[in-house]
């Protein structure tokens, strides 16, 4: 079974159009990258400040001696 030719040319129209719009906006950043506001990811966020408290602690220096020989 075969597409008909007006519906393989309204996609490829339509896949161009996606592709000039992103060459656009690729282009609008290059030319004033100071305008770019980044989004904001809450949930992306949440998850990276569980693992920075985690490195924090991490972080910690250890003691010369445990607890017990002291």
């Amino acid at each position: 079974m075969f597409e008909h030719p007006s519906y393989t040319y309204s996609v490829i129209v339509a896949d161009q159009q996606l592709v000039d719009r992103a060459n656009e906006l690729r282009l609008a950043v290059a030319e004033h990258p100071e305008q770019v506001v980044p989004r904001a990811h809450p949930f992306r966020d949440r998850v990276r400040g569980w693992f920075h408290a985690r490195r924090a602690d991490a972080a910690t220096p250890m003691p010369d001696r445990p607890a017990h020989a002291r």
